[in-house]
């Protein structure tokens, strides 16, 4: 938060906050309790300042600069929107989408379980940011180039946190594509027509790992209609290596069925609600399981593979008495 934004107060900050001044001594972590688009925002400031009760302040006596800088970074990284969306009882929720001060207090001091030198790392990530908002327009692309420390912010946590992969797409993909961040829910284009590959992979690989005592692994096909409301996955268990394939069909038979299940899955609830189902088919008689989801990249992203592999070895172990 520069300065240079902020009116000198003068004798007049005798009459704010009166009850502590050392919450208004630098370093100074700041948080607007509500921002635009829904989005959190904390700020680090370096002197001294008052703030009205829609901004809170934290400052910690015994940490010095680089503490504060590297606690900024952990709480404006994914991780911690994953954690304050998943507690709050408002925030990207409702319309009002404040955050409630418990709320906040209750994300972990992730610097005090971090080396020194990941301390450290991170305090220079977010004094680069200073600098390029310093420069402003100055700097070309300044806003990709911000967007590129922030990446790199949250892989040191990752990485600090010892989060695996399969971690890591649960919370980029609850972040950019469920909660109702209407920016990253833009900029992901979770309504675009979705590509199945990846989730393909992630699926395939998910179910072999608790299948794999087994003499069958899961194999994947895909049908091609990229253009249809809906596409369709079929995973088979054989015994034989695993893998992907794509198949080509006739687009006008593939086109009429879908419409056909359009029609079926897609229903009206309310004067203002409809419902697109997705369903998922099991084939006890040859041992394959049919995916239908509406043709948008939200229902077809890795997180979202982890879940369906999960639903999936629920019901294989429901019926283990069957061919599966």
């Amino acid at each position: 938060t520069p300065g240079s934004s902020l009116k000198p107060l003068g004798s007049r900050h005798l009459y704010y906050r009166t009850n502590n001044k050392n919450i208004f001594k630098p370093p100074l972590v700041l948080l607007k309790r509500g921002s635009q688009d829904r989005d959190l925002c904390f700020s680090y400031c370096d002197y001294e300042c008052v703030y009205p009760d829609r901004i809170y302040g934290l400052s910690l006596r015994n940490k010095g600069t680089d503490y504060h800088k590297a606690l900024v970074a952990c709480l404006n990284s994914s991780i911690a929107h994953y954690f304050l969306f998943i507690i709050s009882s408002v925030w990207a929720i409702e319309k009002t989408s404040d955050l409630l001060h418990d709320e906040i207090i209750s994300f972990p001091a992730l610097p005090s379980v971090m080396s020194e030198a990941t301390v450290k790392t991170l305090a220079r990530k977010v004094d680069e940011m200073i600098e390029l908002k310093l420069a402003d327009k100055l700097v070309l692309d300044s806003d990709h180039e911000i967007i590129r420390i922030q990446k790199k912010i949250d892989e040191i946590i990752f990485k600090e946190l010892d989060l695996s992969q399969n971690d890591q797409m649960l919370i980029n993909g609850v972040l950019n594509f469920s909660i109702g961040l209407k920016k990253k829910y833009d900029e992901s284009n979770a309504e675009g027509v979705a590509e199945l590959d990846e989730y393909a992979d992630v699926l395939v690989k998910t179910l072999n790992q608790t299948i794999g005592f087994s003499n069958k692994t899961a194999h994947v096909e895909i049908i091609s209609g990229r253009k249809t409301e809906f596409r369709i996955l079929i995973v088979r268990f054989e015994a034989s290596p695993s893998k992907i394939i794509k198949n080509q069909f006739d687009p006008k038979k593939i086109n009429a069925l879908l419409s056909d299940v359009n029609d079926y899955v897609y229903s009206q609830y309310s004067q203002t609600i409809f419902f697109r189902k997705v369903y998922i088919y099991y084939n006890l008689i040859n041992n394959s399981i049919y995916l239908i989801k509406p043709n948008q990249k939200k229902f077809w992203i890795p997180s979202q593979a982890l879940y369906d592999a999960d639903a999936m070895l629920a019901e294989m172990i429901n019926y283990n008495e069957h061919s599966f």
